[in-house]
């Protein structure tokens, strides 16, 4: 009896030390993990970080430069770093398990209102709720954001909030903050989508009007000739000036 305890005793020693090795073994690749990912985000060129998500399994990580207008994503795994204007993003979508519970494009121009707090500043004036239907079914496996970009080499880019091969209940805390992560992000993003078509709505109109204002000196420039030539008399001239001033300023 004496020798079968032992027997047990030295057994459950030894699963001990197995438990304490491998959780030590899981925390320094933990720590390794953290190190390179962090290490690739420092070194995004001209790159101001205003604010990060790095993944659940350290994987992969997307950062906002608010000050240049610039979108970064890691991906550790290869190692590999992206630099995208604002202009670039053409889509945000959550999908939870291959279903899309939102999405905002360029084209849909955020169809409906973002839901989120009021952040301070640059990419922060978030208001409203998310559109989007959600998915009736009561676990999930994973949560991921899908960002396309306008690159023909990487047009899209996935990345994971959550990852539970064998699923968890919607009502678990682990859930909701994955979902109000992810919600926070896709609602960054849609707001960058409509900030970069209000500037090229912007260039757009400014340009049009450089080549409006380039015209109307044109057309006075001609008149003016014909005046100097003599082949207009100055009520002519002035005639003509009224009407080109004005049919330009409708």
């Amino acid at each position: 009896m004496g020798l079968l305890l032992a027997i047990i005793v030295i057994i459950g020693i030894i699963f001990t030390v197995f438990d304490i090795n491998q959780k030590d073994k899981i925390k320094r690749e933990h720590g390794k993990k953290e190190i390179k990912i962090n290490k690739l985000i420092w070194e995004l060129n001209d790159f101001v970080v205003s604010q990060k998500l790095v993944t659940p399994h350290l994987e992969k990580a997307i950062c906002i430069d608010e000050t240049n207008k610039k979108i970064g994503i890691i991906d550790s795994a290869s190692d590999k770093k992206y630099i995208f204007e604002y202009r670039d993003i053409l889509e945000s979508e959550i999908i939870e398990d291959g279903n899309t519970v939102s999405n905002t494009s360029r084209t849909s121009q955020i169809g409906g209102a973002i839901i989120g707090g009021v952040l301070a500043g640059g990419v922060g004036a978030i208001i409203g709720g998310l559109s989007g239907e959600s998915t009736s079914q009561q676990e999930i496996k994973r949560v991921d954001l899908k960002i396309v970009v306008d690159n023909t080499t990487n047009p899209v880019h996935i990345i994971n909030f959550l990852f539970e091969p064998i699923g968890i209940k919607k009502s678990s805390y682990k859930y909701k903050e994955a979902s109000k992560e992810i919600t926070h992000w896709h609602s960054l993003i849609s707001v960058i989508i409509r900030q970069a078509e209000d500037i090229k709505n912007t260039e757009a109109r400014n340009e049009n009007s450089t080549v409006y204002s380039t015209s109307i000196v044109e057309e006075l420039r001609k008149l003016s000739e014909l005046l100097s030539d003599g082949a207009i008399t100055d009520s002519e001239y002035n005639q003509i000036k009224a009407t080109i001033l004005s049919k330009n300023m409708k």
